[in-house]
C-alpha cells in the first residue's frame, strides 16, 4: 500500500498541478482582453484623431494645388496674351508700309538749290506729288537726275508743271516708288 499510497500521492500532485493550470487560461483571457481593448482604443483613436489630422493635411495640399493651378492658368493667360500681342505686332509690321522712307529719300536725294514746299502721297499708287522751288531750270533737271539715279526705289519721275515767279522756278513732280520701297525702313 505504501507503493499505492505513494502513487496516489503522486496522482494528487498531478491534480494539484492541474488546478494551478486552470488559473492560467484566465490570465491569458485577461491579457487577450487587454490587448483587444488596446487595439480597439488604437483603432478608435486612429479613426477619430489621426484620420482628421490626415484629412486636414489633404485639404491643405488640395488648397495649395488649387492655388498653384490658378497661378499657372493666370501665367498661361498672360503668356497667351503676350504671344498674341507679339503675333499682332509682327503682322502689323509685315503689312505696314514705311511711309517715313519718303522723308529719308527726299533728305538724301535733294540738292541744295531746290526747296520743296508741298507734298501729297497716294499710297495705293505708290506715288508722291511734290511742289517745289528752284533757282533755275538746270537745278530742276539736276534734281530729277539725282532722283532717277536711285533705280532701286524709283519706278519713274514725271515733271508735271513748271512756272516762273519772282525770279524763282516753281515746279511740280510726280514720283512713283517701287513696291519694295515701302516694305522695310531705309537707312540714312
Amino acid at each position: 500500500m505504501i507503493g499505492q499510497n505513494s502513487q496516489m500521492q503522486g496522482a494528487g500532485n498531478q491534480f494539484a498541478d492541474a488546478q494551478a493550470s486552470v488559473g492560467m487560461p484566465w490570465r491569458i483571457l485577461t491579457f487577450s482582453f487587454f490587448i483587444f481593448m488596446v487595439s480597439v482604443l488604437a483603432a478608435v483613436g486612429l479613426s477619430f484623431g489621426y484620420e482628421k489630422y490626415l484629412d486636414s493635411k489633404i485639404a491643405n495640399v488640395d488648397s495649395r494645388i488649387k492655388s498653384l493651378t490658378a497661378s499657372v492658368e493666370q501665367r498661361q493667360q498672360e503668356y497667351v496674351s503676350f504671344y498674341s500681342q507679339v503675333a499682332n505686332l509682327k503682322s502689323i509690321l509685315e503689312k505696314r508700309s514705311f511711309t517715313a522712307n519718303i522723308f529719308t529719300f527726299l533728305e538724301k536725294n535733294t540738292i541744295n538749290q531746290v526747296y520743296f514746299s508741298e507734298a501729297d502721297m497716294d499710297m495705293k499708287k505708290g506715288e508722291l506729288k511734290i511742289n517745289g522751288l528752284a533757282t533755275t531750270l538746270n537745278d530742276i533737271s539736276q534734281q530729277i537726275a539725282v532722283m532717277e539715279n536711285d533705280k532701286k526705289n524709283i519706278k519713274g519721275i514725271i515733271l508735271n508743271e513748271v512756272s516762273f515767279q519772282d525770279g524763282k522756278v516753281n515746279f511740280s513732280l510726280s514720283i512713283t516708288f517701287s513696291e519694295s520701297f515701302f516694305k522695310k525702313p531705309l537707312v540714312s
